[in-house]
């Protein structure tokens, strides 16, 4: 066998495929299925090689065609071919593998193969040991040649360098997971501290209203408990919507029902720091086919986001509704407040960012984002400094629901 032109388009296909696994098993069914293939072997196989036990398992695919398993059979560095192999970090070929000393004819009689030609080569990556990689019974010549050998090496060293990489790619997804979740916990605890802190001062207004008689202090004290008390139940309830799946639970709704109701909800609140809501609801739209608790949570988010923008006096917050050709649904909330900076604004649907220091989570507009995510709809935001921010809410109609 000589490697020729035959043999570059098939490492350039296999080349492609190699690459485009996206996880280790995909990849190595990939090579599993196309090793036999471009060296004529009757089969191939794949040993992982286990750093903590240091041996070397055979990977599922092995022999999967004959229904046989022999994902239990692991082998020592030095014993077996495979084992000598992974010691050595060279590779062998074996005309004969039953006259070989370091055959385990276990492995024969597990997998329901009889092994002649055998061609082992190891799967080295940053001078790591991947693997051993195996071609079985060389159909054509009856035995491995050099150049089958080379081809093989460029196999294992392909398979080698990406299962690495994935590898190294699942890591640091993971250490992401771990860091986030320190934040969110770092976060969570702070904001928290600073809500119970709250809720002690305003403990302490009641007792003193109660002990002195005094029903504007008691009134004061409650009024601080009660505001206290759902910021604590948002932050769980924004929690509790991030760090789980969900699947919308679709209902024929009325969003301008929705969007009345928060505003009867938040108003008081607002008039309290002299900022006005105004509605400007589609009177024409119907009914539409949403997760109704989700777009309620996705609403009230917004608003109170933009309730706390607008700290000067003569605030004004707007919520409008309207129908896209009857295509789509559309939600804005504006205000006409500090507005947000352009590096900001890069930054605002990553997780526990905040700009509100010890008063924001980080949560409330990544919740608003998935919630929009899961209904295949999207959130865009335009704002300028000092001019206020406008978040509009796009979802596709969807004809049926459930």
């Amino acid at each position: 066998m000589n490697l020729k032109s035959e043999n570059i388009e098939d490492l350039s296909r296999i080349y492609n495929y190699i690459h485009s696994a996206m996880d280790v098993d995909s990849l190595l069914n990939v090579v599993n299925e196309q090793v036999p293939k471009s060296l004529d072997a009757e089969y191939c196989c794949i040993g992982l090689y286990d750093n903590i036990t240091q041996e070397v398992y055979y990977y599922k695919g092995c022999f999967e065609k004959r229904n046989q398993d022999v994902t239990f059979l692991r082998a020592k560095k030095g014993t077996g071919i495979i084992g000598w192999v992974a010691d050595n970090r060279i590779g062998v070929r074996i005309k004969d593998a039953h006259s070989d000393p370091r055959f385990v004819k276990e492995v024969d009689e597990q997998g329901g193969i009889v092994a002649h030609s055998i061609l082992a080569v190891p799967m080295i990556s940053r001078n790591n040991l991947i693997g051993v990689l195996i071609a079985i019974n060389q159909k054509i010549e009856d035995n491995f040649s050099e150049d089958h050998q080379k081809l093989l090496n460029i196999f294992a060293g392909l398979t080698a360098t990406h299962v690495d990489n994935i590898r190294l790619a699942d890591e640091n997804i993971n250490q992401m997971h771990l860091t986030d979740l320190g934040h969110s916990i770092a976060s969570s605890a702070h904001g928290l501290k600073n809500i119970l802190n709250n809720m002690d001062g305003g403990s302490f207004i009641v007792e003193r209203g109660v002990a002195t008689k005094n029903m504007d202090n008691v009134n004061k004290g409650w009024d601080i408990l009660k505001r206290n008390s759902q910021r604590i139940r948002d932050i769980v309830l924004d929690m509790l919507l991030f760090s789980r799946p969900r699947k919308p639970e679709y209902n024929p709704t009325d969003v301008n029902k929705i969007c009345q109701d928060l505003f009867e909800l938040l108003n008081e609140n607002a008039k309290s720091r002299n900022i006005k809501i105004e509605l400007d609801l589609d009177e024409q739209l119907q009914r539409v086919c949403i997760d109704p608790k989700g777009i309620y949570r996705c609403i009230l988010n917004l608003v109170s986001n933009a309730i706390d923008a607008c700290s000067k006096s003569g605030g004004i917050v707007k919520i409008s509704t309207r129908c896209l050709n009857n295509k789509a649904l559309e939600i804005k909330v504006s205000d006409n407040g500090s507005g947000i900076s352009k590096e900001n604004i890069k930054h605002i649907f990553d997780v526990f960012y905040t700009t509100k220091g010890s008063l924001g989570t980080g949560l409330g507009l990544p919740v608003t984002q998935k919630i929009i995510a899961e209904h295949r709809g999207k959130i865009d935001v335009t704002s300028r400094i000092r001019h206020g921010t406008t978040f509009t809410i796009t979802i596709p109609k969807r004809h049926e629901c459930g």
